[in-house]
């Protein structure tokens, strides 16, 4: 089955129906469902393990996690919620980016090593709170287990809410694929489980 086809059946068994595509990586494709939710389905075993670990330790930090299972061979379902990504993530992007240029340090690495030293210096009220939520989210990651960059910071990977900012798309970047997959394997079996019913009885082109 395509990508298309398993998240319009797994739309299906849930009784919701998709509506649009939101996007596609290397990895998957992202559809949006009439019920707000992102059915993702991605090969991508670092995201797989990543969305785990947050499902089952929901912060505000990051997009809520419904489900995470295999579905394929070479699939996982990443149900979550929709968090609507739209021009003010955009702007906030490139003027924290521009923040950083000036300090003299990318986002990732205030962030991640300096920042401490570097967020006296973000003048702009709204630029220190957006590097503050952004080190609470990389904290909680790091408190999750992730051991390489998890908060990927690109402006197509968070959204700005009423609550602040909530990122997705989210993976452990220090793990090769069959890291993860092994990790998977052994600490959350439970997401290999069989389906009782067949995704390629739920789906009709």
């Amino acid at each position: 089955m395509s990508h298309e086809a398993q998240a319009h059946a797994c739309a299906k068994m849930a009784n919701e129906t998709i509506v649009k595509m939101l996007g596609k990586g290397n990895f998957g494709e992202a559809y949006l469902s009439d019920n707000n939710n992102v059915y993702k389905i991605t090969s991508d075993n670092c995201e797989a393990l990543l969305a785990i670990k947050i499902k089952d330790s929901p912060s505000e930090c990051f997009a809520k996690v419904h489900e995470v299972k295999k579905i394929g061979l070479d699939a996982y379902l990443i149900k979550q919620e929709y968090v609507d990504h739209n021009s003010l993530s955009d702007d906030l992007y490139w003027e924290i980016s521009g923040a950083a240029d000036r300090i003299g340090y990318s986002i990732e690495e205030i962030i991640d090593e300096y920042f401490d030293e570097c967020i006296d210096e973000v003048d702009d009220p709204s630029h220190r709170a957006a590097f503050e939520q952004i080190k609470a989210a990389s904290d909680t990651l790091r408190k999750l287990g992730v051991v390489g960059i998890g908060v990927d910071c690109q402006n197509d990977n968070f959204a700005v809410t009423e609550t602040g900012l909530k990122f997705f798309d989210c993976r452990d970047q220090a793990l090769s694929q069959d890291e993860a997959k092994e990790l998977i394997l052994t600490k959350y079996p439970e997401v290999f489980r069989k389906n009782s019913q067949s995704l390629d009885n739920q789906y009709e082109p």
